[in-house]
């Protein structure tokens, strides 16, 4: 099998998501405290994975904020490895990767960020992922719910989005947590809670599992195994072309050869043709001039006879 059971009923939890979109906001509301940096700028104030503890009605809770996702202040390599670290520092792995979206237009970012977590975890991380939507309160000025803004309001690749990742979505206000009032903390305990119900619902249809090293591990080997593949049709296509250039170097080699014969039969025909022209005028020269010494003679020889 390819996780490992929980025995008890902590709940491991790891917030993902773009910079600026609320994840450390919303790890806060999930503490019930200030623990994890946020703010407003478009730089990502969590530059490392940071972990807290709390409980939730008795129950441990572990939570680990991420760096956000595009941040330009961080190269993809240095987020994809501080990433990859919230696995060991949940042994033996997160139960949910929360989603972070922001209620609102998504972003062409937002719309790769699941792709970018099947890429650093494996495709199986969508089995483990929930969408956190933040800004809840802009919902509740509405007078809308969260259901009719997935329904009615989302464009088809936030549906899609949510739809892959099992439809599997929930809100958060995180301004109630600020408020002193008993009823907005009893509404803030309560979004928290029914969240967490929906990470138990989501973990008992996965077995009762979480995402472990194991899962981390064999998607590693089955990127290496792609790499492999493709290092071996690239090498097959170098020694194809290799050996097409070898053929076509033999074909010009054969054709120069070829040139060449055909050149130095035409060289020799025509200097058997000048052998010949030459022979043909040292006859003709010679044969020219004993005809003019015939007829001088001639001349000669009838003029003393007169």
């Amino acid at each position: 099998m390819l996780v490992g059971k929980s025995e008890d009923k902590k709940r491991l939890i790891v917030l993902i998501g773009k910079t600026g979109c609320g994840k450390s906001t919303s790890g806060n509301t999930i503490l019930g405290r200030k623990e994890f940096k946020s703010g407003t700028t478009t730089t990502s104030v969590t530059k490392f994975c940071q972990k807290a503890h709390s409980e939730i009605d008795g129950r441990p809770v572990v939570v680990v904020d991420t760096p956000g996702l595009f941040d330009n202040s961080l190269t993809p390599e240095e987020v994809n490895d501080e990433i990859t670290k919230c696995i060991s520092l949940l042994a033996p792995g997160p139960h949910v990767f929360l989603l972070v979206v922001e209620i609102g237009r998504i972003t062409p970012e937002e719309k790769a960020t699941l792709e970018l977590i099947k890429k650093i975890f494996g495709k199986n991380s969508e089995k483990f992922t929930i969408v956190l939507f933040t800004r809840g309160d802009s919902l509740e000025h509405e007078e809308q719910t969260i259901e009719d803004y997935t329904q009615k309001e989302c464009d088809d690749s936030l549906k899609k989005l949510i739809s892959d990742c099992g439809g599997r979505y929930h809100v958060f206000n995180n301004y109630k947590k600020q408020s002193q009032s008993a009823q907005n903390k009893q509404s803030a305990h309560s979004q928290v809670n029914e969240l967490i119900t929906k990470i138990d619902n989501m973990v008992k249809k996965n077995g009762g599992s979480c995402f472990t090293n194991r899962i981390l591990k064999d998607k590693e080997e089955e990127m290496k195994r792609q790499q492999e593949k493709l290092q071996i049709t690239y090498e097959e296509r170098i020694q194809s072309m290799k050996k097409r250039m070898e053929e076509q170097k033999a074909e010009i080699d054969q054709e120069i050869k070829l040139r060449d014969e055909q050149l130095k039969k035409l060289q020799d025909s025509i200097c058997h043709c000048c052998n010949k022209f030459f022979l043909f005028f040292i006859l003709f020269h010679s044969w020219h001039t004993f005809l003019i010494k015939l007829c001088v003679t001639t001349i000669v020889h009838q003029h003393h006879s007169q």
